[in-house]
């Protein structure tokens, strides 16, 4: 006994959302059977009928869009070989420049005379905003050092 199990080929979805074309179709024919000259409740069931393809067709384009959107996202994220390659030499050639002294990582904003001036005067109590302001350095960095 054999199964055949058939596979759907995806669908394109670097594609235009086509289906808010056609939902704008519908609703412009649901807006021209109001100026048919036939009684209204011969026309309204189509027109609903036309709404409602609208909107399903409407849905479906935003469904389309959003995850062509989020398509983009994860190609964009997703890491190739080469670049995980680079990055393992680039750790390495770190590594490398670290045993020769020769690598040592973004300077210091404040000196270790600052760093002790600025312990001393976050015990007197003077503003956080002030000692910051005066040493020229952010808040964030101000608590860093103060540890």
């Amino acid at each position: 006994m054999t199964s055949s199990i058939s596979i759907k080929p995806p669908e394109n979805v670097y594609r235009p959302p086509y289906e808010w074309t056609s939902a704008l179709v519908f609703f412009v024919g649901a807006v021209i059977l109001l100026f048919v000259p036939l009684p209204i409740f011969s026309v309204l069931p189509v027109m609903v009928i036309l709404i409602g393809l609208a909107i399903h067709r409407f849905l479906q384009g935003r469904r389309i869009h959003k995850f062509r959107k989020s398509l983009k996202t994860l190609l964009f994220y997703s890491a190739t070989p080469d670049g995980a390659i680079i990055k393992e030499r680039q750790l390495e050639g770190i590594e490398l420049a670290k045993q020769r002294n020769a690598f040592k990582g973004r300077p210091k904003q404040v000196s270790d005379e600052q760093i002790s001036e600025i312990k001393q005067l976050m015990q007197t109590g003077e503003s956080k905003e002030k000692i910051a302001k005066r040493f020229g350095i952010s808040r964030a960095t101000l608590y860093r050092y103060a540890k």
